[in-house]
């Protein structure tokens, strides 16, 4: 389909952690597996009206191209405007920061933001970056962010071996930029079963553990000290 430039859409189902499913239904290896493919274009959308848009576009389309959802509910949100298509490759930004910026992709921006916020109280300045493309990236967005923040997170539900952080670390090198990142999401190993919510606890894929987890990077980093926001 790749490599004769087809109009064919792949719907992937159950992108990520689909919890009471067991560990051969967890969508966690595709984002690894797909970026290096030729031609396709991948998208992630954080929430229905973002899926809207992505299958507008899919069928829009004159290549392959690949949107990856959840299972589970979506957030009960409504478009007043009407659905437009994505630009491909066109990252949104979704909170401005200082200190870091948080680089998500699909529904883990929610929680990115779910982070930002709570590090906010604790007098950091975090940037929130919903990538919506696996491919292509938005590589203007992403090399901005990496030269007006202290530092790079970047937060999947995909295995780390191969995935979308390791795209965004292959892009910051390609432009020379070098500085602090940190790479969040899952280990290389298959995932039990388990609920969604219990297993996002356990691999620290929540709000509390991706808090958790910017917070001990900044401060080994020293990029809080840098700012004087830390209190």
């Amino acid at each position: 389909v790749c490599m004769q430039d087809l109009p064919v859409t792949f719907a992937l189902d159950r992108g990520g952690l689909v919890g009471a499913d067991g560990p051969t239904h967890h969508g966690v290896f595709d984002f690894s597996y797909m970026r290096h493919i030729p031609n396709l274009t991948m998208v992630a959308p954080r929430d229905e009206i973002e899926l809207k848009r992505a299958m507008l576009s899919a069928a829009n389309s004159t290549g392959p191209y690949a949107y990856r959802y959840p299972r589970g509910s979506g957030r009960g949100l409504t478009s007043c405007n009407g659905i437009t298509p994505l630009a491909p490759g066109c990252a949104e930004i979704m909170r401005q920061g200082t200190d870091a910026t948080i680089i998500a992709l699909g529904p883990c921006v929610y929680t990115a933001l779910e982070a930002a916020e709570a590090l906010a109280t604790e007098g950091y300045e975090i940037g929130v970056v919903d990538a919506r493309f696996l491919k292509p990236l938005d590589e203007k967005t992403i090399t901005t962010c990496a030269q007006q923040s202290g530092a790079i997170i970047t937060l999947e539900e995909n295995v780390l071996a191969g995935g979308f952080g390791s795209a965004v670390v292959e892009v910051l090198e390609q432009y020379d930029i070098v500085g602090p990142i940190k790479r969040i999401g899952l280990p290389d190993a298959f995932i039990e079963q388990g609920s969604q919510e219990e297993l996002r606890r356990i691999y620290a894929l929540d709000r509390k553990g991706v808090t958790d987890t910017v917070r001990a990077f900044l401060t080994s980093t020293g990029v809080h000290a840098r700012s004087g926001n830390a209190k």
